[in-house]
């Protein structure tokens, strides 16, 4: 994501209330998606090892299900994804692995 989608990604985060009907769930879908679409990596694309797994509506409704748990929307999306697709997340982020959101790798 370029710095300006993670700027405006916080702006609508302060901005709307906590009791909100899933719109800053959805603003920030939509720029995770647009920040996505511009950096694109050839290499990850044709790496036969590597499975680019697309954002779903499943996943964007996992996401709203995970809340606030974690304050980066970007991690959001990694863990609803993970728990879709049934996969264990490697990682060191601490927020992650002491969650018990989503499994991960030790």
């Amino acid at each position: 994501m370029t710095a300006g989608a993670c700027g405006r990604a916080s702006r609508s985060t302060r901005s709307a209330s906590p009791a909100s009907d899933g719109g800053v769930e959805r603003r920030v879908f939509t720029q995770i998606l647009e920040g996505a679409a511009h950096r694109r990596e050839p290499d990850l694309e044709t790496n036969p090892t590597i499975q680019i797994l697309p954002l779903s509506v499943e996943i964007a409704q996992e996401v709203v299900q995970i809340g606030r748990a974690f304050r980066d929307p970007a991690d959001r999306v990694i863990a609803a994804t993970a728990r879709i697709h049934g996969l264990r997340l490697l990682t060191s982020d601490q927020r992650i692995l002491e969650s018990d959101l989503v499994q991960t790798i030790d």
